[in-house]
């Protein structure tokens, strides 16, 4: 894996949609191949052939024959270009299953820097003056953050099922961060209210 390429599917978060279109056409057709096959071995069957002569009958069995051969030897060729098509279409779909399970792993400080400066676009002025970090730590840390994403992708010990599970436990760590942190904003906010109600009592 290779970081224009993670880059590439993160800005381009539609191809997932669409390469299940393609894998969903590409098996419907590989589904219909016997039946078609039927069909033309049916057809080539029944229809007429001329002859330049009408004695011609031994030859008529042998022309139908080399037909269906020949149609046999089309389809099997177009069911190899289809198995060819939907294997390349299953493997970019797990492609980019795999990047977004890899991107969800980061923390949200990460994947906000990556989404502000490849899927938003917003500049690398506007992110370091936003971050308060200056270019060159900027760029070093974006490129270890794109490192990190290749090496988890690349470790064929981290399948996609324990990246998922991990996702699942940083969503849920994260879900109860941000819990604890409205709790504490919502104490604060009491007790300067109370505090505010005791001024006004010795006020008054």
């Amino acid at each position: 894996m290779d970081k224009n390429t993670i880059i590439y599917y993160l800005q381009h978060p539609e191809i997932s949609d669409k390469l299940w279109e393609t894998a969903e056409y590409l098996e419907r057709e590989r589904l219909s191949l016997v039946e078609h096959l039927e069909r033309e071995i049916i057809y080539t069957g029944q229809v007429k052939v001329s002859y330049s002569t009408p004695t011609a009958k031994t030859y008529k069995y042998h022309d139908v024959g080399d037909t269906i051969e020949s149609t046999e030897k089309m389809l099997r060729k177009y069911r190899e270009e289809l198995n060819q098509s939907y294997k390349k279409t299953i493997e970019e779909i797990a492609m980019c299953k795999r990047i977004n399970l890899i991107y969800k792993l980061l923390s949200i400080d990460d994947q906000k820097l990556l989404s502000d400066l490849y899927i938003e676009k917003i500049g690398w002025k506007a992110v370091e003056i936003d971050s308060g970090i200056n270019h060159r730590i900027l760029v070093r840390k974006v490129n270890d953050i794109f490192n990190l994403m290749c090496l988890m992708y690349d470790a064929s010990l981290i399948t996609d099922v324990k990246l998922a599970k991990m996702g699942q436990q940083n969503e849920k760590a994260e879900k109860e961060k941000q819990k604890k942190a409205e709790t504490i904003e919502g104490q604060t906010t009491l007790y300067d209210f109370l505090g505010k109600e005791k001024q006004n009592e010795k006020k008054e």
